[in-house]
């Protein structure tokens, strides 16, 4: 028997093992890497289940004489992912835009999961017509007649 040569296959088998081993932890670092991004990403809903099912819903919108204001009454039944909320007003043949959230609109809040929330919205257009309700740039709500309160 030729002790030399067992010595290089014991060798060349540390070798693979310790080859082996580090290709391991590196996959194992990598894949939990990988596993904890997916875990803390922002859900991912389309446009048409937001269009069927609203992240935010709106529950009235009235118009205040008194104070000139718009009366908005959300409310938000899931938890899934917001990063803004965008309402655009129509009437007397013009439009404007408000919006809470995201880098654009840091000073308004967003509802919470479960949370129904009154916004007041000034409004220089005069006589208001109808909203519309955008959610992260999706369009949920289109032509919501905005009454008298």
């Amino acid at each position: 028997m030729n002790n030399k040569g067992l010595s290089s296959v014991v060798v060349v088998s540390l070798f693979v093992l310790g080859a082996l081993l580090f290709v391991g932890a590196i996959w194992a670092v990598v894949y939990n890497s990988i596993i904890e991004d997916v875990q803390y990403a922002p859900d991912e809903i389309s446009c048409l289940d937001q269009q069927l099912y609203p992240l935010v819903d709106i529950k009235s919108a009235c118009f205040n004489e008194e104070s000139q204001e718009l009366e908005l009454r959300l409310i938000r039944d899931s938890d899934s992912y917001l990063d803004q909320l965008k309402v655009v007003v129509k009437g007397s043949g013009e439009s404007e835009s408000f919006c809470c959230g995201g880098f654009d609109c840091p000073s308004c809040g967003i509802l919470n999961p479960g949370e129904e929330r009154t916004y007041y919205l000034g409004s220089d257009l005069g006589s208001l017509e109808s909203l519309s309700l955008t959610l992260d740039s999706c369009v949920v709500k289109e032509d919501f007649t905005i009454r008298n309160c």
